[in-house]
């Protein structure tokens, strides 16, 4: 079964050859960074989060692909 492909892939798809490089550089993270971003692998900061939502114009909710909660005794 093929994997659903998040917003962030989406994007990437539809953007010209050498924009995860071009990201990669501006967030000052690597290739592969941006590929596990992609590719759902890759939980990110709130920064980075913001970062790409910045740099990509989607939203941050789009971006992030994982929740935390805490639960306080």
């Amino acid at each position: 079964m093929a994997k659903k492909k998040n917003a962030f892939r989406k994007w990437l798809d539809k953007s010209p050859r050498g924009t995860m490089s071009s990201l990669a550089t501006s967030m000052s993270v690597s290739r592969q960074y941006i590929y596990k971003i992609a590719e759902g692998n890759q939980i990110l900061s709130h920064k980075k989060a913001k970062e790409l939502s910045k740099l990509t114009g989607l939203k941050l909710k789009e971006i992030s692909h994982y929740k935390v909660t805490v639960h306080v005794a």
